[in-house]
């Protein structure tokens, strides 16, 4: 049994700002891609894992779909979709859209950045997804 933990408390996060429709599964198209905070730039350039994610509307996003998809510096791949459903625009009466995500430690190899696109696009305004993550 080993006495070091696997995860060495190293915090990192990201934010992406998502806002032109994508309807493409296959990695095609514009993704967007998220700006890190807790790395020398870009994604961990050793294995990281992801915790959870928080995402902010405040415009409709009419029946629209995140998805998410890993890079590796040559090919990008689905990996996660998240159907928002129809929620309102934010407005003096109404919340705009905070969601958060759990993922309980996805774990990615070094140097895997994310990308992110929505299949409907933001009347205004954009989508940010921030992610929150450690890094080995």
């Amino acid at each position: 049994m080993g006495t070091s933990p696997i995860w060495v408390a190293t915090k990192c996060m990201f934010t992406a700002l998502v806002d032109t429709a994508n309807t493409s599964r296959d990695g095609s198209g514009t993704l967007e891609t998220p700006t890190w905070t807790g790395t020398t730039s870009g994604p961990p350039e050793t294995d990281w894992q992801l915790n959870r994610l928080v995402l902010c509307q405040a415009t409709d996003l009419a029946d629209s779909v995140m998805t998410m998809f890993t890079y590796d510096g040559t090919n990008t791949r689905l990996c996660w979709e998240y159907d928002f459903g129809d929620p309102a625009a934010a407005s003096t009466t109404v919340t705009g859209l905070i969601t958060e995500i759990p993922f309980c430690g996805w774990g990615f190899p070094a140097d895997t950045d994310l990308r992110f696109g929505i299949t409907v696009a933001p009347t205004a305004g954009v989508l940010v997804v921030h992610g929150f993550c450690e890094r080995a």
